[in-house]
């Protein structure tokens, strides 16, 4: 006891003159930490707030759509072995005019029960009032839409709705878990100042679109253990003579698809960040304590010669290293928890959810902290073993000077190239390779730090250049609700400040080869676009195909074909037409 205390008042001394190393090491540490409780917290809160939001609202398992389908239908789909729930409902685009907006914003409005809400994909009325079936044009409106003009309960704005001109009354707002990631037509990120939810009696709006006692929009609920293809394929059976276009799984939904992208991205950084962190703070505790332990070689060899053991000695450079990790981790764990909070905050507030459950899950300190003392003692473990090991007798010695060697022709010829002093540098890599290897793959780790944390902004700049000024280069897109004459592009190319028009068309489609089958859009294009243009790897112009079908690599990895193979198409809007 009386010589651990010895050594405490050492370890004391060493830490009071190492300090300002100990804590820079520290900090270091404590931003692996922070980075890896920070990414698995908000993660984890993330999902379990997804969670209980798809369970309390009763978000469906399973979509699909017709043209025009008959209320007593419903009976049949409900009928499907292993469907619990079934909501038929109506969902139709319209366009708004909002005041303050010089181009028209986008909608889908969607029915709901006269009664109140939907049995599936129920919203959160955020505040106000559900609409009166028997009250005209009152509405419900998404809450991100309303923010973004400063509409209340209360406020109006017109829009056309197949064909009709309409004045909606705003009633209340609301969330829905179908539209977490509410993307409008064409947009690549959601915009909520262009693009609305609306919800609306059904009554009212079947009036308006001419679906009386029809609906063209279909939700499932699905019991636990069901065989999922086997039902999308009898729905689809079932939908088929009145316009189905094939139902799809919650996974392949639109907003559920982004939402977990963004999900598995932030669980990716926690294993991609933190990790080199760690590497950096074990390699400056490598650097450290291996030069402390150098400078005290001295005094080990008179603590060994004195009675101290190998193992005592190791224990007491081993405190020194267990007070620099405990400081990290202590730093750590506040500032991840600090972060942890904030970042769930903003994905909570982009994402729009109702409520947020964040979790403080005690594995995951507990986690951060053993990755945080293995990664310091993985560094010190070297340098603690060869000082345990050393005799008294050789401590106590000046360390024996290296030993240098004629290098011949090559030497003469760095002679010849490089100064003394640079010499002198390669001769120390080259005698302590280990040392100089490490010494560069953590200078390394440190600058892929900085190019980790910048190369984003580069990235997504590259992207938009790209997409809005070499692929897609129109000033503005016009979609239809169903496809028209070629003559509409003529009056198109007529309006006020038009200088060139390019016609497209985009059908939803399953391409099979095999095994393997992609839904998808197929988009047609001119043969050699000059608005919309199809580029290749090296950003250059491709001519499309005047036969054939042209997929980019993604699709084609997924579906495993090559150039010159032959697939089957079948265009799902056009009554299950099939060719290859």
């Amino acid at each position: 006891m009386v010589a651990m205390r010895v050594l405490d008042k050492k370890l004391f001394r060493d830490f009071k003159r190492l300090w300002p190393q100990a804590m820079a090491v520290s900090l270091v540490l404590a931003c692996g930490i922070a980075t890896l409780i920070m990414a698995i917290g908000a993660y984890q809160s993330l999902i379990e707030t997804r969670r209980a939001y798809y369970e309390r609202y009763r978000f469906a398992t399973v979509f699909a759509s017709a043209t025009r389908a008959p209320q007593s239908l419903a009976r049949d789909i409900a009928a499907i072995r292993g469907v619990s729930a079934v909501q038929v409902r109506i969902v139709k685009p319209a366009l708004l005019d909002v005041i303050g907006m010089k181009e028209p914003a986008t909608a889908k409005i969607i029915s709901i029960a006269d009664n109140g809400q939907p049995v599936l994909n129920r919203f959160f009325l955020r505040s106000g009032r559900l609409p009166h079936a028997d009250r005209k044009n009152e509405v419900i409106v998404s809450e991100a839409f309303a923010l973004a003009h400063g509409f209340k309960a209360g406020s109006e704005f017109s829009g056309t709705l197949s064909g009709h001109k309409v004045m909606f009354k705003i009633t209340g707002f609301a969330l829905s878990p179908e539209y977490i990631y509410a993307l409008g037509p064409g947009d690549l990120v959601p915009d909520h100042s262009r693009f609305a939810i609306i919800w609306m009696p059904e009554k009212q709006l079947a009036g308006m679109t001419d679906l009386e006692d029809a609906f063209n929009s279909v939700a499932l609920k699905l019991l636990p253990g069901v065989e999922k293809q086997a039902v999308i394929d009898r729905l689809d059976e079932l939908l088929k003579p009145y316009g189905g276009t094939g139902a799809i799984l919650r996974k392949d939904q639109t907003s559920n698809a982004f939402l977990t992208t963004e999900l598995t991205n932030l669980k990716a950084m926690a294993r991609i960040i933190p990790p080199i962190f760690l590497f950096v703070s074990a390699y400056l505790i490598n650097m450290i304590m291996s030069r402390l332990i150098e400078l005290e070689r001295e005094q080990i060899g008179l603590l060994k010669a004195l009675g101290f053991s190998g193992f005592e000695v190791a224990v007491h450079y081993l405190k020194l290293v267990f007070i620099i990790a405990m400081f990290g981790i202590i730093i750590g764990f506040i500032a991840g928890t600090w972060l942890g909070r904030g970042l769930t905050n903003i994905y909570a507030d982009i994402f729009k959810f109702p409520f947020l459950i964040f979790l403080t899950n005690p594995a995951i300190y507990v986690l951060s902290a053993f990755v945080g003392i293995f990664a310091s003692l993985v560094g010190a473990f070297k340098s603690i073993r060869a000082a345990a090991i050393l005799p008294p007798a050789v401590a106590m010695k000046p360390a024996a000077p290296p030993i240098f060697r004629k290098s011949g022709i090559v030497g003469r010829l760095f002679d010849s190239m490089f100064s003394q002093l640079t010499i002198m540098g390669l001769r120390q890599m080259i005698r302590w390779p280990i040392r100089a290897g490490l010494t560069i793959l953590g200078t390394a780790m440190a600058v892929s730090l900085l190019i980790t944390s910048m190369f984003i902004a580069g990235s997504i700049n590259f992207m938009i250049d790209t997409v809005f000024f070499s692929n897609e280069r129109q000033d503005a897109t016009i979609s239809f609700t169903q496809s028209l004459h070629p003559r509409a592009e003529f009056a198109v190319r007529q309006l006020p400040g038009v200088e060139a028009t390019e016609p497209f068309r985009i059908m939803l489609a399953e391409i099979t080869f095999g095994s393997h089958t992609q839904r998808l859009a197929i988009t047609g294009k001119t043969d050699n676009p000059r608005l919309s243009r199809v580029l290749d790897l090296n950003l250059d112009p491709v001519s499309l195909p005047t036969n054939g079908l042209m997929l980019n690599e993604r699709v084609a990895a997924k579906l495993g074909v090559r150039r010159g193979d032959i697939v089957s198409v079948k265009l799902l809007e056009e009554s299950g037409y099939e060719t290859t």
